[in-house]
């Protein structure tokens, strides 16, 4: 058994390497560098749950607030992959609200969303409003509409 130490960019990485009668090893972490990078995880999905990323389509950051559960809305924009529906995504996202999308994409954008796909507090829907389907939401937006020819 050996004991190794990496530094990568200023951060310390402990390691045992135990060898086996077959020729193979195997390489554990040591308690404190499996805790730091739980630590990092945590602090990344932190980040990521209080902003959305930007994107060349939006290149700015959209901080969210943290609302508690009796506060936070459950809810459904249909067509929120368009122009309206995107800015109001963004505006009830910032406010902290789960916020689903749910878009055919025919007229509207995945790019317009796209800033928020990771986000814990957003998902993203494809399907037709001419479709039945069950969501529990608390609001609806309905937004999918295109403009008769």
């Amino acid at each position: 058994m050996s004991t190794t130490t990496e530094t990568t960019n200023g951060l310390k990485r402990h390691s045992n390497s135990i060898s086996s009668s077959n020729g193979s090893t195997t390489t554990t972490d040591s308690p404190a560098a499996k805790r730091a990078r739980l630590e990092r995880y945590v602090a990344d999905q932190q980040l990521l749950a209080s902003q959305s990323i930007p994107t060349s389509h939006t290149p700015h950051v959209l901080h969210t607030t943290r609302l508690p559960d009796s506060k936070r809305k459950k809810i459904l924009i249909t067509g929120g992959a368009g122009f309206v529906g995107s800015h109001l995504t963004d505006r009830l996202m910032s406010e902290g609200h789960e916020v689903v999308v749910m878009d055919n994409f025919f007229t509207g954008r995945k790019a317009n969303v796209e800033h928020w796909l990771h986000h814990p507090n957003f998902s993203l829907v494809r399907h037709d409003v001419i479709q039945p389907i069950l969501l529990e939401v608390d609001q609806i937006y309905h937004l999918a509409c295109p403009a008769s020819p």
